[in-house]
């Protein structure tokens, strides 16, 4: 890398760490808020929160990078071109590749830096953070049963107890079971306790009665027990259910799916989706640079002409990405929409790398032409 091109290089990664930065911190507090409900209802502290809300970066990251990008490749050609720097490197006889390389190479490391995350940092830390949820969870049930309330964790389910004992366990307790149509149920029981084991949350009953009763029969079959168990799995009013979200994957397991996990069997479409939109979004760093490159790279004096051309770079970058989004989305029903999906951002690769090109044959005959009138003229 020579002189030049060190210097535009770093003229380049300033802007866009100090872009993707700041977008990544705006985007990561809106994010972030989503847990405040939790963390407060379960009586966190502050370092939780930040723990666990710093696990949303990877994710945002991989999204932020590319438009961090493109605001650094926008800025540093519109400060390139008010100083005249870009009117002098050209009057010096250099070729616009020279300008147009340590823009494609900063485009390439983000794409690197892009691949990474959206590989195996992203889902790594998703799925560090679902995990640690799902441990904050884990007693909400037992914190939200408060003695001499009636309590519905969800629709159909009613606890109640009088009050706790000296060992916290739960007396006087009933609770009410009607989500299954054709037989509800209503537990009685003196003293019951929670219990947490690998197979998941439990109330057990000692010294008491289930009461159950099919459909609309009136007849209803009494039982009484020394012990029960009535297992608590999905009554948290934010239970998770446990299966990693295509988000969560990493990339080799998005490549070939698990044919048992329950996701992929359900939605098969959005597993695809989601491979594709990882596998496409190593590109758009570099089309986004060479967007930039095409609307901005030539030496202007008008600044009215600038501005313009700037709106139009931004306007395309946006009818680009919605389109990419777009059929993204379309191949978790259509398989044909895969061709979109890739031939989108190559043809737009195309497209701008043909327009460099031909503004670059265009300058490089200007400027023969120029220099066969200078004898001429003298």
């Amino acid at each position: 890398m020579n002189l030049l091109s060190r210097y535009i290089f770093l003229q380049i990664m300033f802007p866009f760490v100090m872009a993707t930065v700041i977008i990544t911190a705006i985007a990561w507090l809106t994010q972030a808020t989503r847990l405040l409900d939790l963390i407060i209802l379960q009586g966190q502290g502050a370092g939780i929160f930040f723990r666990l809300s710093l696990l949303f970066i990877p994710n945002l990251a991989g999204l932020v990078a590319p438009i961090g990008l493109l605001i650094a490749c926008i800025y540093t050609l519109n400060r390139m071109n008010q100083d005249s720097e870009l009117a002098v490197i050209y009057a010096a006889g250099s070729g616009k590749w020279k300008i147009v390389r340590p823009f494609i190479l900063a485009s390439l490391l983000v794409t690197v830096l892009v691949g990474i995350v959206n590989a195996y940092v992203m889902p790594k830390s998703l799925q560090i953070l679902r995990a640690e949820i799902t441990e904050i969870r884990a007693d909400l049930l037992a914190n939200l049963l408060q003695p001499g309330k009636f309590f519905s964790p969800l629709k159909g389910v009613t606890i109640y107890f009088r009050e706790r004992d000296q060992n916290n366990d739960m007396l006087g307790v009933i609770i009410h079971d009607k989500r299954n149509l054709a037989e509800q149920i209503t537990i009685v029981a003196k003293r019951s306790t929670l219990i947490e084991n690998e197979a998941g949350n439990f109330m057990v009953f000692y010294d008491g009665s289930t009461q159950r009763r099919a459909g609309t029969a009136e007849k209803t079959n009494l039982v009484a027990f020394a012990k029960y168990s009535y297992d608590l799995s999905g009554l948290s009013p934010e239970a998770e259910i446990f299966y990693l979200k295509p988000k969560e994957k990493f990339l080799g397991d998005l490549i070939a799916p698990n044919p048992t996990d329950p996701y992929f069997l359900s939605f098969p479409g959005k597993i695809r989706s989601e491979l594709h939109r990882r596998l496409t979004s190593v590109i758009y760093p570099l089309v986004f640079t060479l967007i930039a490159l095409a609307f901005l790279s030539d030496a202007q004096t008008a600044r009215q002409g600038q501005i313009i051309r700037i709106l139009l770079a931004i306007s395309t970058v946006a009818l680009v990405r919605g389109l990419g989004l777009a059929f993204t989305n379309l191949t978790a029903k259509k398989d044909w929409a895969v061709l979109l999906v890739y031939g989108l951002p190559l043809l737009v690769v195309l497209i701008t790398l043909f327009y460099i090109n031909l503004n670059q044959v265009g300058s490089f005959l200007r400027s023969k032409r120029s220099r066969a009138l200078i004898p001429d003229a003298g």
